[in-house]
């Protein structure tokens, strides 16, 4: 994964950094162990990687054995706005992003989520509506593509490295990038507050 951070920075001009626990950093050799471990008994690899002045970070899970690159970044939802509002305000967020991402909405507290693909929840937000009607907390954004897809190198098919730095790459300019937190409103001062002041001056 620092291969893929170093290429992300080169072409975003930022210092992108992989995050790697404190643990991890105290044993670096048993930070390789637990990737080696992961390889042989799930076929997986896992990484997050960070961008300044981002909204969240990149999640990065490579599926060796289903040969298959998924990526995920996790939003708060408003807290100050309906599930209805929370659910627009990331529409918004979204509103040039593929159809193809995978939209996850989870309340407080929950573990489980409803889910659906951004392209249905821009035609109908109530998509993502629990039975119970609790509003999203939370976000997640998903997005999977094969491992080999991506940009070719002479002729020929990516390689792993190239697969994965170009999956990261298009998430990033067709997600992350467009995204900004969200800021509450100001609270408003009081028109009494105001009727009061006129009078005393």
């Amino acid at each position: 994964m620092g291969y893929v951070a170093l290429c992300l920075g080169e072409e975003t001009g930022a210092d992108v950094m992989e995050w790697i626990s404190s643990a991890d950093k105290r044993e670096p050799d048993q930070r390789t162990s637990n990737f080696v471990e992961s390889l042989c008994e799930t076929g997986t690899l896992t990484g997050e990687l960070r961008v300044p002045d981002t909204i969240a970070a990149i999640e990065i899970v490579v599926d060796l054995r289903a040969q298959q690159i998924e990526l995920a970044l996790e939003v708060d939802a408003p807290s100050d706005m309906t599930a209805r509002g929370r659910v627009g305000w990331l529409k918004r967020q979204l509103r040039d992003a593929p159809g193809d991402l995978t939209i996850e909405a989870y309340a407080k507290w929950s573990q489980t989520c409803t889910s659906a693909l951004l392209a249905k929840v821009k035609d109908d937000s109530t998509i993502l509506q629990r039975e119970d009607r609790k509003a999203p907390d939370r976000f997640r954004i998903v997005w999977r593509s094969d491992l080999r897809q991506g940009r070719t190198t002479r002729g020929r098919k990516p390689g792993f490295a190239h697969s994965v730095t170009a999956a990261v790459e298009r998430f990033y300019h067709d997600v992350l990038q467009e995204m900004t937190p969200y800021q509450k409103k100001a609270p408003k001062l009081s028109v009494s507050a105001l009727v009061d002041d006129t009078e005393m001056s």
